[in-house]
C-alpha cells in the first residue's frame, strides 16, 4: 500500500482522548501492541525502523552521537526502488541512526512545517513516510510529543493536523497512517508484558551488568490505524 504515513511519538498520556476518542471510534486501535523492549524511548524507537536497537538497552547519548550502524527500512526501500520521507519539525531522531547520514539520503529529510502540507495536497508523499514532531520546548514553540510535562493538546492538535492533511490528499485512498508511541511513560497496565517465544533479531545481547537477551517485550503501548480502508467502529484489534 502506498503512502504509509507514521508518527512515533513518546510517552503515552491517558487524558490525551478528544482527537483520539473521534479516531479510534472511526478506525481501529490495537489493544496487544507492546513496546519493542523493556526499556527507554530510544532503544524502542530504533526498533521502529529497524527491528533492532543493535543492543542497546538505554539512551546511550555518546552512540546516539555517533550513530547506530543497522540497516532501516527506509534503505531497504531505497535498495527495492520505492520511495521514502522523513517531515521533522526538530530534530530529526532518524538521525541516530548512522547510514541515514549518507549524502545520497539527505535528499528524503523534509522540514514538515514547509513541505508535509504541500506534498500532500500535491499528491507527491513518498511510499513511505515518517513523522517526527517536536521533542523539546522552545521559545514560543511548545513540544508535541505527549511527553510529560508536555502539553497532551498540543499532541493531539498536531495528530489532528497531519490526519487532516493525509485526508484532504488525493493519495487518500492509498494511505495508512499509523500513530504508535515508543513507551508507556510509567503507567499501571493489567496486562503482562509477553515474555515468551520473542525472537532475539539479531543475536547480540545487552551490556552488563543485566546482559539482556532481547528476548521480550515491553509494556503495551497505544497504536492506532486510520485509513479509508478500514471500516467505522472497528474498535480493538489484536
Amino acid at each position: 500500500m502506498e503512502g504509509l504515513a507514521e508518527i512515533v511519538m513518546s510517552g503515552f498520556q491517558p487524558d490525551a482522548v478528544p482527537v483520539f476518542k473521534q479516531l479510534v471510534s472511526e478506525f481501529a486501535v490495537c489493544d496487544r501492541w507492546f513496546a519493542s523492549l523493556p526499556a527507554a524511548t530510544q532503544p524502542n524507537r530504533l526498533y521502529v525502523h529497524a527491528a533492532t536497537s543493535h543492543g542497546a538497552t538505554g539512551n546511550d547519548t555518546e552512540q546516539l552521537i555517533k550513530g547506530f550502524p543497522q540497516k532501516t527500512i527506509m534503505e531497504s526501500m531505497h535498495e527495492a526502488g520505492h520511495t521514502f520521507g522523513i517531515y521533522y519539525q526538530y530534530p530529526a531522531s532518524t538521525f541516530f541512526y548512522r547510514n541515514l547520514r549518507k549524502p545520497k539520503y539527505l535528499k528524503h529529510f523534509h522540514q514538515f512545517d514547509l513541505l508535509f502540507k504541500k506534498h500532500c495536497k500535491e499528491g507527491k508523499l513518498p511510499n513511505y513516510v515518517v513523522i517526527e514532531q517536536r521533542y523539546f520546548e522552545v521559545s514560543g514553540l511548545p513540544a508535541n510529543d505527549d511527553h510529560p510535562s508536555h502539553d497532551v493538546s498540543e499532541g493531539q492538535k498536531f495528530i489532528k493536523e497531519v490526519y487532516e492533511a493525509l485526508r484532504s490528499s488525493p493519495q487518500w485512498n492509498e494511505i495508512l497512517f499509523l500513530i504508535v508511541y515508543d513507551e508507556h511513560g510509567g503507567f499501571y497496565d493489567h496486562v503482562p508484558t509477553p515474555w515468551q517465544g520473542v525472537p532475539n533479531p539479531d543475536d547480540i545481547i545487552g551490556p552488563e551488568p543485566y546482559n539482556f537477551k532481547f528476548d521480550r517485550l515491553g509494556v503495551r503501548v497505544p497504536a492506532i490505524l486510520i485509513s479509508p480502508w478500514i471500516e467505522p467502529g472497528t474498535g480493538m484489534c489484536n
